[in-house]
């Protein structure tokens, strides 16, 4: 996953939000492959921007965060996505209290 910078469009913009003490490793969770996403900062913020080579193109997967410290580990629910759309995904200080959150998505014309 790269960094979000620039253009979205054709990817999903996830933006995650550590309450976690501890620095966590995201994940992309579809079928029985996992795909590292990036690394957040204890009590941090960061964006990241999916491609569809990294989601396996569009429809349902899972998120799935890790602590660096301890290796707990807590998959969020499955969703499904559009490129263009965006995710909030907040890390709780317990894995198990995270939660994904997509935005309202309207197609730029």
């Amino acid at each position: 996953a790269r960094v979000a910078r620039s253009s979205r469009h054709g990817f999903v913009t996830l933006h995650v939000q550590n309450r976690n003490a501890a620095d966590i490793r995201v994940y992309v969770v579809r079928g029985g492959t996992t795909v590292k996403v990036g690394t957040v900062g204890s009590h941090a913020a960061r964006t990241f921007l999916l491609s569809a080579a990294e989601t396996g193109m569009l429809g349902g997967l899972a998120l799935a965060v890790e602590t660096l410290a301890s290796r707990e580990r807590h998959i969020a629910e499955l969703f499904d996505f559009e490129p263009g759309q965006e995710i909030d995904f907040w890390i709780e200080g317990r894995l198990a209290l995270s939660t994904l959150q997509p935005r309202v998505y309207r197609p730029q014309r």
